[in-house]
């Protein structure tokens, strides 16, 4: 109960971990991922619109978040999830999967 609010009562959820994931028909296409600028260079579309990620609380409660906010508040388990589930192809997760990995590893080198 303690870990759930601040001293403002303000009340928030400590995330457990992730159980499913879906996108839905907003979600970009892998044949989508990439797009021409004005000068010629190709790009990636940088998106996480369309996916939702199933979370299972502290708590025991679950709920479908959307993976931009998981992203931001988690981004390791997030990360985690994702390698293990073999979506890091997709277009809303290979931007920014294996940048926020190496970063992990990096944290983790520097306090050995």
């Amino acid at each position: 109960m303690y870990a759930q609010a601040d001293l403002d009562g303000n009340q928030y959820l400590l995330l457990s971990k992730i159980i499913d994931h879906k996108s839905d028909g907003n979600a970009v296409h892998i044949d989508d991922s990439h797009f021409t600028t004005v000068t010629g260079r190709r790009k990636i579309t940088w998106t996480t619109q369309g996916w939702k990620l199933c979370v299972k609380w502290k708590d025991e409660s679950t709920s479908w978040e959307d993976l931009k906010d998981l992203k931001e508040s988690n981004p390791v388990q997030v990360a985690e999830y994702v390698v293990t589930n073999k979506l890091v192809s997709q277009p809303a997760f290979a931007w920014w999967v294996p940048y926020t990995l190496k970063k992990r590893d990096r944290i983790i080198a520097k306090v050995h």
